[in-house]
């Protein structure tokens, strides 16, 4: 199918920052569009397993593990058009010009591409992709520059399993206890913790902690340690964490600041 425009259009490219999307190519327009996809909407399930213990019915659950890349199928379809459905030089010369346009869309500079969808209420969400397997047109024998399409199906990886919010929230949390609010339905594993100064920032309903001896800026999704933009490893206590650092899920979550003021910086997240 091709996508509503309305209401699920597709667009790949761009960039992000803060809250604002921009740039990005429609690829349900009139040259170049998605003809079918898979994996969009989807569970990617988790990475690990539970251990069997001898003596033990069954297997014994190990909690807390981590989501697997989400695999996403995108066929693209090339048309003999321009982006407006119309032929203004030659079927061909827009269906060679589409081509090149889906190869430089699918692998632009080698790295990530954001993916982006416009839900049916008005908001954005995104994703970041990458074709890590081979994408080739298929054409048939009876294929007709004048008359015929391309079709390529493009199986992309997206590392960080979730769709994002567009919108970024930035919430300063005085010492003491209050709440965030994540609007998806998938947990939120990538926050940046801004410290003000020594002190620790806890989830209160998983017991998940981060505590600073300093002034420091905590990723958490990249597991990196910062003040100013200089590397400072040893201002998080203990500086070599391994497993999650803080995580919270769907909906509300209780959190802690105590001994400082923590900035708080994430996107909602949805599977």
């Amino acid at each position: 199918m091709v996508f509503d425009a309305s209401c699920s259009r597709l667009r790949l490219g761009g960039t992000i920052s803060g809250s604002t999307l921009s740039g990005g190519t429609v690829i349900d327009a009139g040259g170049i569009a998605i003809t079918s996809q898979s994996g969009l909407y989807q569970f990617p399930g988790f990475r690990g397993l539970n251990p069997q213990l001898l003596g033990s019915d069954g297997q014994f659950h190990r909690t807390r593990k981590p989501y697997r890349a989400k695999q996403i199928v995108l066929n693209f379809r090339a048309y003999g058009r321009d982006a407006t459905g119309t032929v203004t030089t030659t079927k061909r010369e827009h269906l060679e010009a589409n081509l090149e346009d889906i190869f430089e869309l699918i692998a632009g500079d080698g790295e990530q591409a954001i993916l982006e969808r416009d839900m049916a209420d008005g908001t954005t969400r995104w994703i970041q992709i990458q074709t890590l397997q081979a994408a080739a047109f298929a054409q048939s024998s009876f294929f007709n520059n004048e008359m015929g399409a391309y079709d390529l199906p493009v199986f992309a990886t997206a590392a960080y399993p979730f769709w994002q919010s567009e919108l970024q929230t930035t919430q300063v949390i005085p010492a003491g206890a209050d709440t965030i609010v994540n609007l998806g339905n998938a947990r939120i594993s990538n926050m940046n913790l801004a410290f003000a100064g020594a002190g620790s920032f806890t989830n209160d309903d998983d017991g998940d902690v981060v505590t600073a001896t300093a002034a420091v800026t905590v990723d958490v999704g990249n597991k990196t340690i910062s003040n100013g933009g200089a590397p400072t490893p040893g201002r998080m206590d203990p500086p070599n964490r391994e497993g999650d650092w803080f995580r919270v899920g769907p909906g509300t979550t209780n959190v802690t600041a105590a001994g400082t003021t923590v900035t708080a910086i994430w996107r909602s997240h949805w599977h």
